[in-house]
């Protein structure tokens, strides 16, 4: 109930604040996109719980950063919102901030619900048991199968000279390469991550023959990706390596340690790559980004809300320039796009275009030609398939799933098979936030799949869920940090 109450209160909050003060609807709708960020924050602090690795607290840290800080620094622009990439979207930016909000508020209504927490009670868990040898035959046969198919698409597109301007970053010969050839070759090495993962939540310590293998494995897999800038990519496989060190010993991290992290992925994981990874656009060498990005972070935390970054709702603005006028709306036929996209267009004419490959044609069609795409948020595509109905429906559903997953992990929260599902997908909430389901759920099946296959052909099936790490200590310790963390007995409201 107490959750349901914030989120009323947070929209009569906005509501009343535009009537009482002379606010335009873009900053009434800014005040109320500000409360809903804060506002499972401060439900926590009320209650007492909160476990910074709740899906809902990346949920409105990625609200507050696009639909919040973003909108702040367009509305304080000289002349008020910019143009975006050549559109003026000061007649629908408030209708793209109200999408936002409606967003929002279905997200946590879906969320706060308990439909999830007792989806996530009926998911059973894998069992803690492995088969080593089945579980190290399957790493070394899956690691066998991505380098040869990364090397079959190096053979395809020019050799070592191909790898070489991979390594230099986004150039003309990388780029080329990666448009004339298929998907499942050069991202063959990225489902090593998940094993690196696994092996990582299993280990007794990380300072190990296994876990010098999984660093290997991580990074092998990781490689073109950091030096091509490919950030969707990179930052969930190392957020997940983070939330495995945490969760394998039960424990949170401190205010100040949560702190440093966030600062560390903004200038090493955000603005260092955005300044370094495109070959013709460097002014230094990778130590002077590194240097520059940190010695002057007012200038960064600019060029990251000025920028292509955190342009979501801009983007977002300009579609709303063309849906429903341009743009029919689609009814959810981009869905079944997407649930079809493993199958050719040559063996089904009448498939459905995906969402972005809609709008990126009526929109920009010089940058659809040339493969850029621009990100339309979370809400961009259930917009273009209901309008506001589909936005609400689709985010109350996509908080359901999201509460399901946190309470399925914490049925078993030291199980290092839940562990690893749990710490790759955790960071697809923002990812998802920023590009949309449609755009990046490959993404987190290409990093998930893996530890689903090796739970089905490496696991020992048992009903009782195990109490420890099978590689792990005889007892794990106790939760210890500035936060009071959700243990597996609270997993309700």
């Amino acid at each position: 109930m107490l959750p349901a109450i914030g989120v009323a209160a947070s929209a009569l909050l906005g509501v009343v604040a535009g009537y009482a003060a002379p606010l335009s609807w873009n900053s009434m709708l800014l005040v109320l996109a500000m409360l809903l960020s804060a506002l499972p924050f401060a439900l926590a602090l009320i209650q007492r719980r909160f476990d910074p690795f709740e899906p809902i607290y990346l949920f409105a840290l990625s609200f507050a950063v696009l639909f919040a800080g973003r909108p702040l620094f367009d509305l304080n622009q000289p002349g008020g919102v910019p143009n975006f990439l050549g559109y003026p979207i000061q007649s629908t930016y408030a209708a793209a901030l109200g999408v936002g909000v409606v967003g929002a508020i279905g997200f946590y209504i879906g969320y706060y619900t308990r439909v999830g927490v007792e989806l996530g009670r009926t998911i059973p868990v894998p069992s803690g048991k492995w088969v080593r040898s089945t579980l190290y035959a399957l790493i070394v046969l899956g690691t066998i199968l991505s380098v040869g198919l990364f090397a079959i698409f190096l053979a395809s597109q020019g050799g070592l000279s191909v790898l070489f301007a991979f390594l230099g970053g986004r150039n003309l010969v990388s780029g080329a390469a990666l448009h004339s050839s298929s998907g499942y070759l050069y991202t063959a090495p990225l489902w090593l991550t998940a094993f690196a993962v696994l092996l990582l939540a299993r280990q007794r310590a990380w300072r190990s023959l296994g876990g010098l293998i999984a660093f290997l494995l991580l990074s092998l897999s990781q490689l073109t990706q950091i030096a091509l800038g490919d950030r969707a990519w990179t930052l969930p496989a190392l957020a997940a390596v983070v939330l495995v060190w945490y969760l394998r010993r039960g424990r949170r991290p401190a205010v100040w340690t949560a702190a440093f992290l966030l600062v560390a992925v903004f200038v090493v994981g955000v603005t260092v790559p955005r300044q370094y990874r495109t070959t013709a656009d460097r002014q230094g060498a990778l130590i002077q980004t590194a240097l520059a990005a940190i010695l002057d972070p007012g200038s960064d935390v600019a060029q990251f809300f000025e920028g292509g970054d955190t342009g979501m709702v801009d983007a977002l603005a300009v579609e709303l320039l063309f849906v429903p006028g341009t743009i029919s709306y689609q009814s959810g036929r981009t869905y079944l796009e997407e649930l079809t996209r493993p199958f050719p267009r040559s063996f089904w004419s009448g498939k459905p275009v995906s969402a972005d490959t809609q709008l990126m044609r009526a929109i920009w069609p010089e940058y659809d030609r040339a493969g850029v795409g621009f990100s339309f948020s979370l809400f961009g595509e259930p917009y273009l398939n209901l309008g506001f109905v589909g936005v609400f429906i689709f985010s109350m559903i996509f908080g359901i799933l999201c509460r399901t997953l946190y309470a399925w992990f914490l049925k078993s929260p030291l199980n290092p098979a839940a562990i690893a599902i749990y710490a790759l997908s955790w960071p697809f909430v923002f990812v998802y936030f920023r590009g949309g389901i449609g755009v990046d759920y490959h993404r987190q099946l290409i990093y998930t799949v893996p530890v689903l296959l090796a739970i089905f052909l490496a696991g020992v099936r048992r009903d009782t869920p195990p109490k420890a790490l099978e590689d792990g200590p005889a007892s794990m310790p106790e939760s210890r940090s500035n936060y009071r963390a959700i243990p597996s007995g609270l997993a309700t409201d």
